[in-house]
């Protein structure tokens, strides 16, 4: 029986027409799928976008990572149905994930800085409080041990990483050093005092900054205990 040559001009053309169609059939293919995929895309980054914006303004830090990633996870399903493909609904998920993450580590930043915010209040609070107890106090002793509870509650805050070395330091001004320097002032011997506290910046070889340093604090302490 007649077989087709390998070198049949009309089996090269049957050839090559059916590369073209395999060609074309290809091209629409990935025409389709780039723009399922951008229908894909568009809502999941609309959505994540306006979520950003609703958790900027929500104050309710603690519960953050789970309300996101629900809404997150609704947002990249009703867009993954947009795709039709399998293939290529697998292929675009990963993308989709990193999209979802980079805007759940956005809203856990702001969740991070308002718990912050948070926990140095409560500190504030509570310094404040063994403030206001240390200048109600008339008895030296009991004076002395709500010094020390302020002192070895900023340490604690400081060890703990619940406020940074420069609010500790903020803090421990406003209820450490400022309350003990007003009080000295507002003694009879406010002067003898006061200089105490210079001497005490002298001492440590440091120019006086206007506020009380460890050695001054100590020495304010020691003319507290001796009644002035």
């Amino acid at each position: 029986p007649a077989t087709i040559s390998s070198e049949d001009p009309i089996a090269a053309g049957l050839g090559r027409v059916g590369t073209q169609i395999v060609g074309i059939a290809g091209q629409q293919q990935e025409r389709n799928d780039a723009l399922e995929a951008a229908e894909a895309d568009a809502p999941l980054t609309t959505g994540l976008a306006e979520a950003r914006r609703r958790f900027a303004q929500d104050g309710d830090w603690q519960t953050f990572e789970p309300r996101f990633r629900a809404e997150a996870t609704r947002l990249q399903a009703e867009a993954a149905s947009r795709i039709r493909t399998e293939g290529l609904r697998r292929r675009w998920m990963p993308r989709s994930d990193v999209a979802v993450s980079g805007a759940l580590n956005d809203v856990l930043g702001r969740g991070r800085h308002l718990q912050a915010e948070s926990e140095y209040d409560r500190l504030d609070g509570v310094l404040g409080s063994l403030t206001t107890t240390f200048l109600r106090e008339t008895n030296e002793d009991a004076r002395a041990t709500t010094l020390r509870n302020i002192d070895d509650t900023l340490a604690v805050a400081l060890r703990s990483g619940i406020v940074s070395p420069e609010r500790i330091r903020e803090l421990r001004q406003r209820h450490l050093h400022g309350p003990v320097e007003g009080d000295a002032l507002s003694r009879p011997d406010r002067w003898a005092t006061f200089l105490e506290l210079r001497e005490g910046d002298a001492r440590a070889s440091a120019p006086s900054s206007g506020q009380v340093s460890d050695i001054g604090l100590a020495n304010i302490r020691q003319v507290l205990e001796r009644g002035g």
